[in-house]
């Protein structure tokens, strides 16, 4: 039965150099038969527990936790794997929205009332060619 079939697989991820490179929905028997090369683990789509995985992530082998792409040069990782920037957000109105300034640092609150959030985006954030 497909159904079956579709329940007893995985979400696994092959790692070279502590790198992502490619993702695939498996048997556990099919990965553990070494039919194709590589070091691959089992992971998931959704986040749990740093299992969370995608191309592009990295693998914390002592961990045993994936960590996605770096969100800005200025953000760190912390203790959870998780990208934060160097400053906290700021509180917001309700007609208000956020968006990191990597060039200052900084969070820019953008206000939103009286126009739509697009209009917003458009006007105050200009796009560098």
């Amino acid at each position: 039965m497909v159904v079956s079939l579709l329940y007893n697989m995985g979400y696994y991820v092959k790692i070279e150099k502590d790198k992502v490179v490619d993702a695939i929905i498996a048997d556990k028997d099919f990965i553990d038969s070494k039919v194709i090369d590589g070091t691959w683990i089992e992971a998931s789509k959704t986040d749990k527990n740093g299992k969370r995985a995608f191309i592009g992530y990295t693998y914390d082998k002592d961990s045993k936790t994936f960590i996605p792409p770096k969100t800005y040069d200025s953000w760190v990782l912390d203790v959870e794997y998780k990208w934060k920037a160097p400053v906290e957000k700021p509180a917001l109105k309700s007609n208000e929205v956020v968006c990191w300034d990597e060039a200052n640092t900084k969070w820019k609150v953008l206000d939103t009332s009286g126009t739509t959030l697009n209009e917003v985006i458009n006007k105050d954030i200009k796009v560098s060619k």
